[in-house]
């Protein structure tokens, strides 16, 4: 993994256009439902053939913070639990810890590390650091894995147009500005 990332990644200014979750999710009937001071968004899969068929999300209300996810596909139950931590007054994602319950074979555990740096005033993400071990023994799977960011600069604004919608699109900076 660290030898594709360098080869990737080496020397290549790119903007990076993550989907939204709404996008992932388009097409899922919502819900939502409050218990225990907390609220639960419920999405359905009117689609169940395309493997995921329900995710959860429980949020605290007002802030609509996630405090934890659920997703269920045919084989599988995926638990994801969020940290933050607060810096400067506002709250940063700095762990994932994740489990994925199957149905056949060995489940596992993940988590994903985030470690931020400050530049031209905005808080970017420096390193990850990833982690993958089978469940019910602790043996490591892969990892830990780092990924450390540097060189990194803030985008200059980006025309509207310059965006595919619901896709990721690799962008060199350079051609953005021309």
């Amino acid at each position: 993994l660290r030898e594709s990332i360098l080869q990737v990644f080496k020397g290549t200014d790119i903007l990076i256009v993550p989907p939204t979750e709404m996008e992932q999710f388009e097409g899922f009937g919502l819900s939502l439902k409050k218990e225990k001071g907390k609220i639960e968004v419920l999405g359905t899969n009117p689609s169940p053939e395309k493997g995921l068929y329900q995710y959860n999300l429980v949020v605290e209300p007002g802030s609509w913070l996630i405090l934890e996810r659920k997703f269920f596909g045919k084989d599988f139950i995926s638990y994801s639990r969020p940290h933050y931590q607060l810096w400067k007054g506002k709250r940063y994602l700095v762990r994932i810890d994740t489990l994925q319950d199957r149905e056949e074979g060995e489940d596992f555990r993940s988590w994903v590390k985030l470690e931020y740096q400050e530049i031209e005033g905005f808080w970017l993400v420096k390193k990850l650091t990833y982690k993958f071990e089978v469940a019910s023994t602790g043996e490591r799977i892969a990892g830990p894995v780092e990924i450390i960011l540097t060189d990194c600069l803030i985008n200059p604004p980006v025309l509207p147009e310059r965006f595919k919608e619901g896709k990721i699109k690799f962008v060199n900076p350079k051609s953005v500005s021309e």
